[in-house]
């Protein structure tokens, strides 16, 4: 989520801290099944997945919400440190859009007094806010090379991408 500054910084959620300025507490501003997505420390990938404390401190150590951060990342206490100083807050505005939308803002206290607040933003993947084939296509690989390899991986998204010009049988001779 993009974010502008109310300090003499400007940053990003996404964007590891600097040294000697971590965050001294992150609050989160999002509808109400969001704010019940509250597991602090999760112990397991599926807790990690439903947690928004831990996506939060995530996306502030690592840049990115991804496998790592759901699987051998569990026991980082920075990561543990960072989720147990998010604060989820409900915005009824945000709950009027529901279903449709998920909105959320974010607003970082840092411990040298600088405050960073996102403008509120509609969460990216949304019909209404939906990924770029670009995204699409990273985030497959970036899932799929580890787990098939890289070349499986290209192979099996050339076959995707090409499925209206061939037969069935070229993808589930892929899979």
């Amino acid at each position: 989520m993009p974010l502008g500054t109310t300090g003499r910084r400007s940053g990003a959620l996404t964007r590891r801290q600097r040294p000697g300025s971590p965050a001294e507490r992150i609050e989160i501003i999002t509808f109400h099944e969001g704010k019940r997505l509250h597991t602090v420390r999760p112990t397991t990938t599926e807790q990690a997945q439903y947690s928004l404390p831990w996506a939060v401190a995530c996306a502030v150590q690592f840049g990115t919400v991804d496998v790592h951060g759901i699987t051998e990342a569990l026991n980082d206490s920075t990561v543990q440190a960072l989720a147990e100083r998010v604060v989820v807050q409900e915005d009824d505005t945000f709950n009027d859009r529901l279903p449709q939308e998920r909105w959320a803002s974010a607003r970082l206290h840092l411990k040298d007094g600088i405050t960073v607040e996102s403008v509120p933003h509609e969460a990216l993947g949304n019909p209404t806010n939906p990924l770029s084939d670009d995204d699409i296509v990273a985030k497959f690989h970036a899932l799929a090379d580890p787990a098939l390899g890289e070349a499986h991986a290209h192979s099996l998204r050339h076959v995707v991408d090409t499925l209206e010009t061939r037969p069935v049988r070229d993808l589930l001779n892929q899979l």
